[in-house]
């Protein structure tokens, strides 16, 4: 699966990786190139972050994605896909609920599974899901998934991966609790109905009260 930039494969999006899904739609590639603004201790990092968060106690859920192959040196990450990007459904101007009758019930799930696994993840707008071809909502992109006990994080690990639009949701410099930050970022998710919004208000009371780590 290394030749990824042969025709086999299209680029679907371009973040702090290059997502690649196969021509044939059964697999996608996070390929954390090293490019010249990003160094390479840096995109090594993210690379081993997303690929320890999927095999590691959330790869016994069903919207946490399976790996197909990875390239270590590469840093590349194979995923098994046979589905749609949640993303290419809503810039198509389409209904995710055509793919996925359920899907803001399966949305909710995940957000209350990363609450039982002490799991803030600030990457959960739609470009970041997918739906597969039995109607799973899945999601990637751990590149910027923490766990409760490594509050604050450092910006100098994560300031690179923020777009223009996160930048303004900083306040302060030095460290980030994403708790915090989570919320922001879900306010700016840009769900169909505003539906991550609405189910971290629905939920809000229980995650002020789980947000503690275990001592």
């Amino acid at each position: 699966m290394n030749g990824i930039m042969s025709e086999n494969w299209e680029l679907k999006q371009e973040d702090i990786y290059f997502l690649f899904q196969s021509k044939d739609n059964n697999y996608l590639c996070l390929s954390y190139a090293v490019r010249n603004n990003y160094p390479m201790h840096l995109m090594r990092s993210l690379f081993v972050r997303d690929m320890n968060m999927i095999e590691g106690d959330i790869k016994k859920y069903k919207w946490c994605p399976v790996f197909a192959d990875e390239s270590r040196d590469n840093f590349k990450l194979f995923l098994h896909f046979g589905g749609i990007l949640c993303q290419d459904i809503i810039d198509r101007g389409e209904s995710l609920d055509t793919y996925c009758p359920n899907w803001k019930n399966q949305l909710e799930q995940i957000y209350l599974d990363l609450r039982t696994e002490r799991i803030y993840k600030t990457t959960m707008n739609p470009k970041y899901f997918f739906i597969d071809k039995n109607k799973v909502l899945k999601m990637f992109g751990f590149f910027r998934a923490y766990t409760y006990g490594e509050q604050p994080v450092s910006t100098d690990l994560i300031m690179p991966t923020f777009s223009k639009e996160e930048l303004h949701l900083i306040r302060g410099q030095g460290m980030i609790d994403f708790k915090i930050f989570e919320e922001l970022t879900f306010k700016n998710s840009k769900w169909p109905d505003d539906a991550l919004m609405e189910i971290c208000n629905k939920h809000s009371t229980d995650a002020e009260q789980t947000h503690n780590p275990r001592i």
